[in-house]
């Protein structure tokens, strides 16, 4: 059983959430016809309410904000369960991987329920004590966003 939330919103750094055909919108459209998706993480990823996505080796701001309700251990998800809801090779839009998509190569994943593109500027960004986000960002920081 993962531990319980205590913070809740962390970052997440992905390598293409942005545009039309990018993974907030690929996994938030899994998400909506099945009920939700299951999205690599960081092995050090903790159970959180939302996700601050930032875009690797980008301007480091926030592209979106993304609902999750769970993190686990790959071995602890049923095949059935995560090949049922990931992306069918038919989904995936030619803009990403779709070898890295269909064979992910990470150990823990969220159960993303729904997320909305968004770009959040760096200086809306705030760590655990309320200061601006350290330089750079890293993968599961604890994170508020303001006017969110």
């Amino acid at each position: 059983m993962p531990a319980e939330n205590d913070w809740p919103m962390r970052t997440a750094l992905w390598n293409h959430p942005d545009g039309t055909h990018g993974e907030i919108e690929l996994f938030s459209q899994v998400a909506s016809k099945r009920g939700y998706a299951w999205v690599g993480c960081s092995e050090n990823a903790s159970n959180c309410d939302e996700l601050l996505v930032i875009k690797i080796g980008a301007r480091q701001r926030g592209y979106g904000i993304v609902q999750v309700t769970d993190c686990r251990d790959r071995v602890d998800i049923d095949d059935e369960d995560f090949t049922s809801h990931r992306p069918a090779v038919d989904e995936i839009p030619d803009t990403l991987d779709k070898s890295k998509l269909l064979n992910p190569p990470y150990s823990r994943y969220y159960k993303l329920t729904s997320g909305a593109r968004k770009f959040i500027e760096r200086q809306d960004i705030f760590d655990k004590n309320g200061s601006p986000i350290a330089n750079p960002i890293r993968a599961n920081i604890r994170v508020s966003v303001r006017g969110h």
